[in-house]
């Protein structure tokens, strides 16, 4: 996408900006290919209905052995709930409520533009005054940095200053372990997904559980806006 923006003038989606704009310089350009290309992938197929396709897992994560959250009954009952949501607040809770049985501490992040803002959390006790003040831009803070080049990150968050900010305003400590995910609809970004299991836990289950999770609360975004279309008409 950014080759056919340089040559042929094509400009690139919000989505492709946002995850991949640091690769202008043919420097860090090579720099992700040397990393993609050094790190183990292994290959799942996922299943979404009568929908597959192959789809490469987290570079660098080992492999995981099975684990009930949020995965089996807990997607079906997540699906279920989602269709019959009537508002933004009851798909959230959903969501959320789905990843808790994995993840001590999410939040989800609803996006405007370039400016992430908190919709919904569990396991952080943000007061409204403190999620009012949790305002991250998508291109700059480090935290959302850690997706760049790839679909999602889980892992430790490096030990350096600049990511302070980002724990500050939440005003937790920072964890072992991090999950982040975008939520894509028809290739917009509308939404953030993080999660993590605390100052000394780890995340349960595996990562493209939690992605089948995310691309159902895209799928339940439109379904709103569909419901509210069709009652308008």
């Amino acid at each position: 996408m950014q080759a056919i923006e340089r040559y042929y003038d094509v400009p690139r989606r919000l989505r492709y900006i946002t995850l991949v704009h640091s690769l202008d310089g043919q420097e860090a350009w090579d720099k992700v290919q040397a990393r993609r290309i050094a790190a183990p992938r292994r290959t799942a197929v996922v299943s979404m209905g009568d929908e597959s396709s192959d789809e490469t897992t987290d570079v660098g994560v080992p492999s995981r052995p099975a684990a009930p959250p949020p995965g089996g009954d807990g997607l079906v009952r997540a699906a279920d709930e989602l269709s019959r949501a009537e508002d933004a607040a009851r798909v959230a809770k959903v969501i959320l409520n789905c990843a808790a049985r994995g993840i001590s501490r999410s939040i989800l992040f609803s996006v405007n533009g370039e400016e992430a803002s908190v919709w919904d959390s569990r396991g952080f006790g943000l007061t409204p005054a403190k999620a009012n003040r949790a305002l991250f831009h998508l291109t700059t803070e480090p935290v959302f940095g850690l997706l760049y080049g790839e679909p999602s990150y889980r892992g430790a968050i490096p030990d350096e200053s600049r990511f302070d900010r980002f724990y500050d305003l939440l005003g937790i400590e920072r964890p072992a372990e991090a999950l982040i995910l975008p939520v894509h609809l028809h290739d917009r970004l509308v939404a953030m997904f993080y999660g993590d299991g605390g100052p000394g836990g780890a995340i349960k289950g595996e990562t493209e559980e939690y992605r089948r999770l995310v691309s159902m609360l895209a799928l339940a975004i439109e379904l709103l806006m569909l419901k509210k279309k069709i009652r308008s008409a």
